[in-house]
């Protein structure tokens, strides 16, 4: 959001502009946790009224130097109402934006924002990865898919698309295995094995 937000400056001379300018990104490099739009739009007020403090305190100078000679130097009332005012609603907007926290606690929100956005690109950019940890050692690496390298292997465990095995049924046929373990091996009843000889390899035989 930080990045697609532009600083105006609307109110302000085009000196004052260019300086408020300086000001929010100096703000926004030293407090990066001001990163949302409300978050930037009060910076800018912030901002805004900074300035309008500098001009108060400008005319103030002005007015004190211009008395100087009558020995008056009495400032208008109203110009430091104006000035406690805003210097009151300046703290209360950073109070409202956090500057006035810890900034190791500052630091800290920002290292933890900096962890989770490197943990969701690196997730982005890979996704056939897998944290694993070593069994020896207990120490993490990473298991990386690597679909290119897989070798197909046909299983012979299925006469076509039935839980089988020709070669077993072979072995069971010369009186190698009985049925029991034939059963057994391809985890199934014994009913199995003779449905296998009746709906599948005997119908094998009939057709040739």
């Amino acid at each position: 959001m930080s990045k697609s937000y532009r600083y105006r400056g609307l109110g302000l001379t085009t000196k004052e502009r260019n300086a408020g300018g300086r000001k929010f990104t100096e703000y926004q490099t030293v407090y990066p946790h001001l990163n949302k739009l409300s978050d930037l739009q009060l910076l800018e007020h912030l901002v805004f009224l900074e300035t309008l403090e500098e001009r108060y305190k400008t005319r103030i100078g002005e007015l004190s130097r211009n008395t100087a000679a009558t020995k008056i130097g009495i400032t208008p009332s109203s110009l430091l109402k104006d000035l406690n005012d805003n210097s009151a609603e300046i703290i209360n907007l950073k109070e409202k934006l956090g500057l006035f926290a810890d900034k190791k606690l500052l630091d800290a929100f920002q290292r933890f924002q900096d962890i989770i956005k490197k943990f969701t690109a690196w997730g982005k950019d890979h996704v056939l990865e897998r944290k694993t940890t070593c069994p020896f050692c207990s120490k993490p690496f990473i298991l990386k898919i690597r679909t290119d390298k897989y070798e197909p292997i046909k299983t012979p465990f299925f006469k076509d698309k039935i839980l089988a095995n020709p070669e077993l049924w072979d072995a069971y046929q010369k009186g190698e295995i009985t049925k029991l373990r034939y059963s057994k091996i391809l985890g199934t009843s014994e009913d199995f094995i003779d449905w296998l000889k009746e709906k599948v390899f005997d119908i094998k035989v009939q057709k040739k």
